[in-house]
């Protein structure tokens, strides 16, 4: 989405208080050339850049995440980076095992990713990664994750998730 173009025309600097007697007196002014093309240049440079639409934060997993959309609302076409972060934050009593998975739809046809299984089954053991996709338009991105435990404690995890948009079309 475009910035709104500077309002050139309208005054730039006004009195804080316009009672005040030299209020009136003063002339108006305008934002010079330079300026007006500095802020059309920021303007520009902002809309290049990447901006996060969403983002998902669960702590306490203790079993599998179905297939799940990330809270994007209506999603535009282009190019998108997922990051993730996936951690064990309580060890199971003998193994444990979690995998992150993501989909999407690009160019009509359903794909996936998924991360390597989690095994370390300490509370040290963490997975990140990112992901560059192209998305069509409005489908869902979703994530996932498989989820095995076995002792006499349940592993539980957390997941973090950003979603951002790199280059829409």
């Amino acid at each position: 989405m475009a910035s709104a173009s500077p309002p050139s025309q309208e005054v730039i600097a006004v009195p804080s208080d316009p009672k005040h007697p030299l209020a009136k007196r003063l002339p108006r002014f305008l934002m010079g050339f330079d300026w007006l093309q500095y802020f059309s240049d920021q303007a520009a440079t902002i809309d290049e850049k990447p901006s996060r639409k969403a983002k998902v934060n669960l702590t306490g997993q203790g079993a599998a995440i179905t297939t799940t959309p990330i809270p994007l609302g209506s999603i535009p076409p282009g190019i998108w980076r997922i990051s993730y972060v996936i951690r064990i934050t309580t060890a199971a009593g003998v193994s444990s095992s979690v995998t992150p998975t993501f989909s999407w739809t690009d160019g009509g046809l359903a794909q996936s990713a998924s991360g390597a299984a989690i095994t370390g089954n300490t509370t040290t053991t963490v997975q990140f990664g990112t992901l560059i996709i192209r998305v069509d338009d409005s489908t869902p991105i979703s994530y996932a994750t498989a989820y095995a435990s076995d002792g006499a404690g349940i592993m539980r995890y957390s997941l973090d998730i950003v979603c951002e948009a790199l280059a829409l079309d």
